[in-house]
């Protein structure tokens, strides 16, 4: 029998990527999987633009005009729900004023006849792991590689046409060339992991669990296969993690991108005992990356960077070199220590104590960030250890938060923490409230309560887990990280918090404290204590830096931008850390969108505005579009970044303070939502002076993600020079006089 597979079978490149904040260096090894491809036609749902009730109304309303009071007879409704789900369908311009059925509406209604469309394209099944890859490609979407003949390895054509650049990729041949035809049942099957996979990347995290349709499918029928087997090499590479230098742990992209393939990586650390070609890539890739990485550290350290490291050393032992992504953002957080002890030897002269909250915010964010690295690395540590009692710990807990913080508070008290004796102060049960989910991907998420709570399950069955003398040495440390957390979420949400200067030694000394049990170091309290000194010309030369950034502010705004000292201040911010830190830029680009609308939200009503606020960004920006385009702002929805319309409006609180104290996309729908509900001439003049002041609001909220986000030069000068002219254009409406009093809930 002819083997399908050979060294002339196509290649399929489908350009599978991790994000570069992932990779440690820009370094990976190319793999070509062995795949058979089948071509299909296959019904896909259509996403519902209206719920139940809607589409139910609607469709009593296609008869003519009818009363609420009719309407909530008929259905046993209460006739306010009735008024309300009429009102937003006007909103939708699906219902006239009149009450009848707009040709709009009529659309909409015969789009629920045809719940779904055919479409052709391709599934594939994986001849390595046996299994179907969770992916629908399009026809138009398939792109072949053009690839130089071989048997062991080809090389591939890859990047634009114009610049197109060659890669050696490893072969690897199926062990198996049988398999069975795959049914209509299998294609559907497909299709529903495909859609979940794309949810779950769109909320941050990777999906992978592989469930089977729970009932037959009604469409099933209209599965259609196209074509016979068709046999491809799917193109993926092997890549060192961002964490990678605490273990040369390698991944695996998953071949249609999004993030690592946890199945294929199990697969290969199986294959390659038996395959010499694939460990000796893998060997290759991180042995070259080790050696880069530590040539390009030691030439790249600078004499702070040699002092700080060395100060580490003292602290916490040489040992602590091991884990160099811990040792890394440790370096940032004593210098930034160092920065605020500078700072707080000028507290008497009372002009730079904005300056000291700004670094001492900063300080606090990188000392939860620290503990999340260092519990994320034990995480990583422990997995390799006992991979499959880890694995189970995703088992144990439940998809409600509360039931999930009664059991891990249970396991932390049994372990040695202690909580507050009342109810009112207790932290463990609004700390560990997590969701299984956000345990479940904790490598993705990196969040610091899924961390813990991860650790949790772990010591409970591991009486040699660090946290058994984490809770020795420090028993109330659970109260700690909540302190950190809320604090950071603080600063990440408003401009209006201050932290007592006070509190940074204590900090200090718990964050490096808790990094050396957690990681089983020495731990020299002494040099801890010690004081640092200070030249003067490093306190001039840093104070001479703000002034010339003010100085900038006032020629690119306006002197009267001072009159509005938070605002003032962000901006100059803005000037100052793209010069001096660019990893707290998009920050301050940020805090200066937040100060301003939070100055708006004291300058509208809020009342009537829950009505444009729907279940997601995008649904609520689809209701509010028609008023915002004549006012004349541009809302073009498909032109905005996922993580701004993806937002969930739902939780939004339409309450001035909480406003103030919630993320940015949360303020900017508030607002929108206020415009709509109360028509204003003044911000009709607004969209006149900045139409694009939604689309620029949601470009930078997306650049904020979480944490530091590093730009490009260019990119970071080009955000800095969009929000100048932002603030230029838009100063009449920085200082309005106020339109109501508000602050009362919706």
């Amino acid at each position: 029998m002819e083997k399908l597979f050979n060294h002339m079978t196509p290649v399929v490149h489908q350009t599978p990527s991790i994000q570069d904040e992932k990779l440690t260096i820009n370094k990976r090894k190319w793999i070509l999987l062995p795949t058979i491809a089948y071509k299909i036609l296959v019904p896909i749902e259509k996403e519902q633009r209206l719920n139940f009730f809607q589409q139910t109304i609607l469709r009593l309303c296609l008869s003519g005009y009818k009363t609420a009071g009719y309407i909530s007879d008929k259905l046993l409704l209460k006739e306010e729900l009735v008024q309300y789900i009429i009102g937003e369908l006007m909103d939708q311009e699906l219902l006239e004023k009149n009450g009848i059925v707009s040709k709009k509406g009529q659309e909409a209604l015969d789009e629920l006849n045809k719940p779904y469309e055919l479409k052709i394209g391709y599934i594939f099944f994986d001849l390595l792991t046996r299994t179907y890859w969770d992916q629908f490609i399009l026809t138009d979407d398939l792109h072949y590689a053009s690839a130089e003949f071989g048997d062991y390895t080809r090389k591939i054509e890859m990047g634009r046409i114009d610049a197109p650049k060659k890669r050696q990729a490893l072969v690897l041949p199926p062990l198996n060339e049988q398999f069975n035809r795959p049914t209509a049942l299998d294609a559907l099957t497909v299709i529903n992991r495909y859609g979940n996979r794309l949810k779950g990347l769109q909320q941050g995290i990777m999906y992978s669990k592989e469930e089977n349709i729970p009932f037959l499918p009604r469409n099933i029928e209209k599965v259609e296969f196209l074509e016979e087997a068709i046999p491809i090499y799917l193109t993926t590479f092997i890549y060192m993690a961002a964490d990678v230098l605490n273990k040369s742990n390698w991944e695996v992209c998953h071949p249609f991108g999004g993030g690592p393939s946890a199945k294929l990586q199990d697969y290969l650390n199986n294959l390659r005992n038996t395959n010499e070609n694939l460990r000796d890539h893998i060997k290759d890739l991180v042995e070259e990356t080790l050696r880069t990485s530590n040539i390009e550290r030691q030439e790249n350290m600078s004499k702070e960077e040699l002092g700080t490291r060395q100060y580490l050393k003292e602290v916490l032992g040489h040992e602590i070199l091991m884990y160099p992504s811990v040792v890394s953002q440790a370096q940032r957080l004593c210098q930034k220590f160092n920065d605020l002890q500078k700072l707080m030897k000028q507290t008497n002269r009372g002009s730079n104590f904005d300056d000291i909250q700004t670094q001492l915010s900063t300080f606090l964010i990188q000392s939860a960030e620290i503990i999340e690295e260092t519990l994320f690395v034990m995480r990583h540590l422990h997995k390799v250890r006992d991979q499959k009692r880890v694995l189970s710990y995703n088992t144990i807990l439940s998809k409600h938060r509360f039931k999930n913080a009664d059991l891990l508070a249970d396991v932390a008290k049994l372990i040695g923490f202690i909580d507050y004796p009342t109810k009112e102060e207790q932290v463990f049960h609004r700390f560990l409230a997590v969701a299984m989910g956000d345990v479940k991907y904790v490598d993705q998420s990196k969040k610091l309560q899924a961390l813990v709570a991860y650790h949790l399950l772990a010591a409970r069955d591991q009486l040699d887990h660090p946290f058994h003398q984490l809770a020795k040495t420090f028993p109330i440390c659970i109260q700690y990280f909540e302190r950190l957390m809320n604090k950071r979420n603080e600063f990440a949400h408003t401009t209006d918090t201050t932290y007592y200067i006070k509190t940074t030694d204590k900090v200090f000394l718990y964050t490096l404290k808790i990094i050396s049990v957690l990681l089983e170091l020495p731990f020299n309290e002494a040099v801890v204590a010690q004081q640092v000194k200070y030249e003067q010309d490093e306190l001039l030369i840093d104070k001479k830096e703000r002034l010339l950034c003010e100085k900038t502010v006032d020629l690119k705004t306006s002197s009267t931008i001072r009159t509005q000292q938070k605002l003032f201040k962000a901006l100059v911010d803005v000037h100052y850390y793209r010069k001096t830190r660019n990893h707290h830029f998009v920050l301050k680009a940020t805090a200066v969108l937040e100060e301003l609308f939070n100055l708006w939200l004291n300058q509208i009503s809020l009342q009537d505005a829950g009505r444009f606020i729907k279940r997601d960004g995008r649904q609520t920006l689809y209701v509010m579009e028609r008023m915002l385009n004549e006012y004349g702002f541009v809302v073009n929805i498909e032109r905005l970044p996922q993580s701004f319309t993806h937002t969930n409006t739902q939780k939004l609180k339409l309450e001035v303070q909480k406003l103030k104290d919630s993320v940015l996309s949360r303020k900017v729908y508030a607002f929108l939502a206020s415009i709509c509900a109360h028509k204003n001439i003044r911000w009709a003049e607004l969209a006149k002076a900045y139409p694009n002041l939604i689309l620029l609001t949601a470009e930078i909220s997306d650049k904020r993600k979480h944490g530091h986000v590093v730009l490009e030069d260019e990119e970071m000068l080009e955000i800095e020079e969009k929000l100048f002219d932002f603030i230029k254009k838009i100063e009449p409406f920085i200082v309005l006089q106020k339109a109501s009093v508000n602050g009362g809930k919706s």
